[in-house]
Formats: structure tokens, C-alpha cells, sequence
């Protein structure tokens, strides 16, 4: 298996409804995509999170090492899609402070948005 650092890893909340269908809508529309959908959740998430110091609340790509989160991760997803998620790269000239600021809204909302997984006691 290869290692985080040579492969484009996607760590993601795999307790988060939202999370779990974004990354679904996501694998569908780019079949032959070279990324690594990781539940944060999972041994091999954890492991890779320690590895780089992580915490589990924002979505996380790692592509050659390094290391982007929250609404840059979710651009570049964008900017790598090949399918009709490529539309979300179109943000990217909005001001980052801004795109977070929506980024984190959705994401302390998330279960309102979509619910939670069943047998998640932590809330997400």
C-alpha cells in the first residue's frame, strides 16, 4: 500500500451523513479519480491523522505531501473532478476567509442538513 505522502488521500467524517453522501456524489461522478476516500473514523484514518498532526472536524486532502482543509480542500476536489462536482473549483475566486466561513457553518450544521448515522452517540 502506499504510503499518505505518495498517494492524494481524502480524510472525511464517515459518522456525518453529508460527509459520507459528498464523498459518494463525488466517487460516482469521477470514476477514475487517483484519490483515497478515508473515513477519519476508520484505523488507517486515525493513523494517517496522528501521522500529520490532524484534527477529525474539517475535510482533509493530502496530495504530495501536503496538506490542505476545509474549503481549499473542498476547491481542489473541485479542481481535480472531471465530473459535475468540477463546478465547485468555480468558487475559488471568492476570498478563502469567506469560502471558510461558509465551509464551517456547514460543517458545525451538518446533521441538521442531513442527519446523523445511525449508532453515532458523539453527535458527529
Amino acid at each position: 500500500m502506499k504510503s499518505a505522502n505518495d498517494r492524494c488521500v481524502v480524510l472525511y467524517d464517515g459518522r456525518c451523513s453529508l460527509c459520507i453522501k459528498s464523498a459518494e456524489i463525488y466517487r460516482k461522478s469521477n470514476k477514475d479519480s487517483d484519490l483515497d476516500w478515508i473515513d477519519l473514523n476508520s484505523s488507517e484514518g486515525r493513523e494517517i491523522s496522528e501521522k500529520y498532526s490532524l484534527d477529525s472536524e474539517s475535510i482533509t486532502l493530502i496530495e504530495n505531501g501536503k496538506i490542505k482543509r476545509e474549503s481549499d480542500a473542498v476547491v481542489r476536489l473541485g479542481e481535480k473532478s472531471d465530473g459535475f462536482t468540477k463546478i465547485i473549483s468555480l468558487f475559488s475566486f471568492l476570498p478563502k476567509s469567506f469560502l471558510d466561513r461558509i465551509y464551517r457553518f456547514i460543517s458545525r450544521n451538518r446533521h441538521i442538513f442531513s442527519g446523523k448515522v445511525k449508532g453515532d452517540s458523539n453527535g458527529g
